[in-house]
């Protein structure tokens, strides 16, 4: 479904809501692939942001939340856990010049 804003939903609905498995193309260009539940991303998922990089993993209630990977465009990464879109629990963050730090996150 298209929407006069620039935005659309490629998907499965239930009773008027994203549900189950879909796409949602954001006017900036941004994407978000994955599981859908009461039209918010919730589940496995991925986003790809046209400056900002991609995150592949778990999401609840349109952020996210449980185990995932993020990579910028500089080249950093990090792979571990998320609470309420923030790094929170254990993980691993690798810099593009190739610095590591592995360990124990809490709230970013």
């Amino acid at each position: 479904m298209s929407y006069k804003n620039g935005v659309c939903y490629i998907g499965t609905w239930s009773y008027g809501f994203a549900e189950g498995n879909g796409k949602f193309n954001h006017k900036s260009g941004d994407t978000y692939e994955g599981r859908w539940y009461n039209s918010k991303a919730w589940g496995k998922g991925t986003y790809t942001s046209v400056t900002n990089g991609k995150y592949v993993g778990d999401w609840q209630n349109d952020v996210q939340e449980g185990h995932g990977s993020e990579k910028w465009p500089d080249g950093s990464s990090y792979v571990g856990t998320y609470r309420k879109a923030m790094k929170h629990g254990a993980g691993t963050y690798k810099w593009s010049n190739g610095s590591t730090y592995k360990g124990e996150w809490r709230m970013n």
